[in-house]
């Protein structure tokens, strides 16, 4: 019995592993997550609620703050200010980046069983704040300029510390499997260094599976199943026409050339997730320059009482929709990425199902590595 993380206070998500010879082994997964932890969000007032819900959910707080802001001027029937939708995207993004940087340098060493270094993340993490902080207030000149500026910072800091070159070359130069490796052989970062050890240990294709990408969810329809009989079976394990998918950084990295290439030799393997985390954080950069310098977005769903909001957060998309009566909340429900991605039927149970090893320790080594790239929101047990 093994894990990679110890916090339980917000459940936690045990996985067990029976082999058999020459059979498949068999996945039982089941999680203490608190699914309904929304519900107390109920009676209060919508301004309440907004202010409660950070507070409430400290892993992806900004994500969840978006959604809950964003499904709350659906309900009312109102709509923000195309800059201030573009800026919260760009407060997600930040988040996003965090929790990217987070997973490469704090839990791949460990993977990889190497000397962890987190001299820098301090200066990563105030980095970060600065950003999220320019992108919280009412933008003006001098704000757009400090934040061209912080992304300036954050290019240098992901070209010395992940890429090992600038976040655009990376994306354009490495752009297939025979270039990836070929980075990795020529890098010394931990990114390059994990990219070393799949390849060395053949496993690129590891943990390859059939469970398709999350599509956009209709609105509609999605209020209907949260309004009805069922919700409470679809938030703790979500199904869309009768079908388990997965959401993460690699479903929405999948159109990028590298991932499409990898993806059509090696499937959504190990190697491919790995690339998905670094692709993701050489392109949210340009991103945050295009979306919140640039570019204007409007809001979604429009309702009388009832929102819904769909933002995609560093682990996958998240789904929040509330009912509002005379501003007072009246329903308040949460599907998060962990349930679609972590489902007993889906994602991980195939992926680590789809594990071909020669030892007990090469199962741990891999599951562990899967578990990571797929990602829990809360702490998780291997048995």
């Amino acid at each position: 019995m093994s894990s990679l993380q110890s916090n339980t206070l917000e459940g936690q998500i045990d996985i067990k592993v029976s082999h058999c010879r020459n059979a498949a082994p068999t996945v039982k997964i089941s999680s203490s997550r608190p699914v309904y932890a929304a519900q107390v969000l109920e009676g209060k007032s919508a301004s309440q609620a907004l202010t409660a819900v950070p507070l409430l959910f400290n892993v992806c707080a900004v994500a969840q703050s978006v959604a809950a802001v964003s499904a709350i001027e659906s309900a009312r029937g109102t709509q923000a200010a195309d800059s201030l939708v573009a800026a919260r995207q760009g407060r997600v993004w930040v988040e996003t980046l965090r929790e990217h940087f987070l997973r490469l340098f704090l839990d791949w060493p460990n993977l990889l069983k190497e000397k962890i270094d987190t001299s820098f993340l301090p200066a990563l993490m105030q980095l970060l704040s600065r950003m999220d902080t320019l992108l919280s207030t009412q933008k003006d000149n001098d704000q757009t300029i400090g934040l061209r500026d912080e992304i300036a910072s954050l290019e240098i800091l992901i070209a010395d510390k992940v890429l090992a070159m600038p976040p655009a070359d990376w994306l354009s130069q490495v752009a297939d499997y025979a270039s990836l490796i070929k980075w990795a052989n020529e890098s010394t970062t931990i990114a390059a260094s994990l990219v070393q050890h799949v390849a060395d240990n053949q496993w690129q294709a590891q943990a390859r599976n059939n469970i398709e990408a999350l599509p956009l969810l209709d609105v509609s329809e999605l209020n209907a199943v949260l309004a009805g009989e069922h919700a409470a079976g679809f938030i703790i394990k979500p199904r869309w026409h009768d079908k388990t998918y997965e959401t993460s950084a690699l479903t929405r990295a999948n159109a990028e050339p590298l991932l499409v290439n990898l993806s059509a030799e090696f499937g959504n393997s190990v190697l491919s997730r790995i690339a998905a985390r670094m692709t993701e954080l050489a392109r949210i950069p340009s991103l945050l320059t295009r979306h919140c310098l640039h570019q204007r977005h409007s809001t979604g769903l429009i309702s009388s009482n009832k929102g819904i909001a769909q933002v995609e957060a560093a682990r996958g998309r998240l789904i929040h929709r509330v009912v509002l009566n005379a501003d007072i909340v009246t329903t308040y429900q949460i599907v998060a990425p962990t349930e679609w991605n972590f489902h007993p039927q889906g994602l991980i149970e195939q992926a680590l199902q789809n594990l071909h090893v020669t030892s007990r320790d090469e199962y741990l080594q891999l599951a562990h590595l899967t578990i990571n790239l797929i990602d829990p929101c809360v702490a998780y047990r291997l048995h």
